[in-house]
């Protein structure tokens, strides 16, 4: 794989978030200028951007979700205000964008920077799961996440409205924090646990 370095967005990082936003997604789905801001600010240890020596490939953004219960469909919104969201006492990673550009898809870069974002975050945060929503119809996400060790735990009818008017359902999927020596998701380890 080609050299690359993953670091924590910064505004002046916005104008190349929003061309890979671009790059990434239907129109009628694509996050507003004012969602990624909002999102570098609630939470900047959740918001990378991978560059190369060609420049900026991708992005991933999060949240810390404090969840009560399993994810319902209610839970999920385009363009959801980080800053209602966000808990940083939240004990569930929620992965709520994340791109690459075209140009730099087929090189193993999109999983190196979900691989590397997903390792790291424990060490700047504690969390227990991570969830993340996918259209039925993106293959080649489903694939990484799959890979990754995620299961669909939810089925969210038509969430994904496109600009030629068809949908897709959303799925969310959900994976614990740690994963044994096997690869396989495991419990959460207790260390991280809050006591009273």
């Amino acid at each position: 794989m080609e050299p690359c370095r993953i670091r924590r967005a910064l505004p002046a990082d916005l104008g190349d978030i929003l061309s890979i936003e671009d790059d990434s997604f239907d129109p009628a789905i694509r996050e507003s200028p004012d969602t990624f801001r909002e999102r570098m600010e609630v939470f900047p240890a959740g918001f990378v951007i991978l560059e190369t020596p060609e420049g900026s490939a991708g992005y991933l953004c999060s949240e810390l979700w404090d969840l009560s219960g399993p994810p319902t469909p209610s839970d999920f919104a385009l363009g959801h205000s980080a800053r209602d969201r966000h808990s940083p006492r939240g004990r569930t990673l929620y992965v709520s964008s994340y791109g690459i550009r075209k140009a730099f898809r087929g090189r193993g870069l999109g999983r190196a920077l979900f691989r590397d974002f997903l390792e790291r975050a424990p060490a700047d945060f504690p969390f227990d799961e991570i969830l993340l929503l996918v259209s039925r119809t993106w293959s080649e996400a489903r694939r990484i996440y799959e890979a990754e060790g995620f299961r669909q735990v939810l089925t969210v009818p038509g969430f994904f409205r496109f600009s030629d008017g068809s949908s897709a359902d959303g799925e969310v999927l959900r994976r614990p924090r740690v994963r044994d020596s096997t690869g396989t998701p495991s419990a959460p380890m207790m260390k991280d646990k809050e006591l009273p």
